[in-house]
């Protein structure tokens, strides 16, 4: 406990890629490690637009799932 945390600590990481930079990830699994045992990582987004390609090999490297929700469609009235 050199750091002030429990080393053994459970932490899961969650990341919204809609709203992140892909840049980070390196640096905050590093960090996390330092604080303890990441037991989970999933990163959220919608995988089928454009804006996530950049996150594509980072999110299967990095992330024990990824979280594809259902594209939200307008209906018109």
């Amino acid at each position: 406990m050199a750091n002030g945390y429990d080393s053994n600590l459970a932490l899961a990481v969650l990341i919204d890629a809609d709203n992140t930079n892909p840049a980070i990830i390196e640096g905050l699994i590093a960090e996390v490690a330092m604080l303890g045992v990441s037991s989970v990582k999933r990163i959220y987004g919608d995988w089928t637009t454009p804006q996530l390609a950049s996150w594509s090999f980072r999110s299967s490297r990095f992330s024990s799932s990824d979280t594809r929700p259902e594209r939200m469609q307008q209906t018109a009235q």
